[in-house]
């Protein structure tokens, strides 16, 4: 894991330079596609692993901790601060049954797409649903750190737009969206 943590740092973070400096939709593509093959699948691992047992000893526990979902998680699709909260202490808690799981997938017949698109509304909406959802469990140090991680990701979405829609769209937006609906199809199937 620490092998990948730090191939992603030291690949992505130039390779994002470059797009910021370079914006092009060729670039973008290459460097999204990039980052699917070789990074993609690994680093939802990591963060799924790292979310159940510690990826480092103390003192780095949280600087590890911090540097998944605050740091890399928002270049590869996953808003900052959201991971824990939506998988570990709402998905796991409420374990996929309706009401309290907002990603359930229980009341959805699996072969009817207009039940799939709902559940793409619904899966999407989390962004602005499960800080409440924190709220109203009392979980106000995660409500704190969603609101914070959501504050920030959708600021630095809007100024990135105003400096080079293409390095946004490539670097914020088609990963957000393209890594939501792997995860959507994965827990709708």
């Amino acid at each position: 894991m620490l092998s990948t943590l730090l191939n992603i740092i030291f690949l992505n973070i130039p390779l994002t330079i470059v797009l910021w400096h370079r914006p092009s939709h060729w670039l973008g593509f290459f460097i999204y596609l990039f980052k699917v093959v070789f990074w993609l699948q690994r680093f939802i691992l990591m963060m799924h692993y790292s979310e159940h047992r510690r990826m480092f000893k103390d003192p780095y526990h949280y600087l590890g901790k911090h540097l998944l979902n605050f740091v890399i998680s928002p270049f590869i699709g996953i808003p900052p601060g959201f991971y824990r909260l939506h998988h570990v202490v709402m998905h796991h808690v409420e374990n996929n049954f309706f009401e309290g799981d907002l990603s359930s997938t229980e009341m959805y017949q699996r072969d009817n797409f207009l039940h799939f698109l709902h559940y793409v509304f619904k899966f999407f909406g989390c962004i602005f649903v499960l800080p409440i959802w924190a709220l109203q469990k009392e979980h106000y140090d995660l409500f704190a750190k969603c609101c914070l991680g959501g504050g920030i990701w959708f600021s630095t979405i809007a100024i990135s737009w105003m400096h080079s829609p293409i390095f946004c769209l490539w670097t914020w937006i088609i990963p957000f969206v393209i890594l939501g609906f792997i995860m959507m199809f994965g827990n709708f199937s």
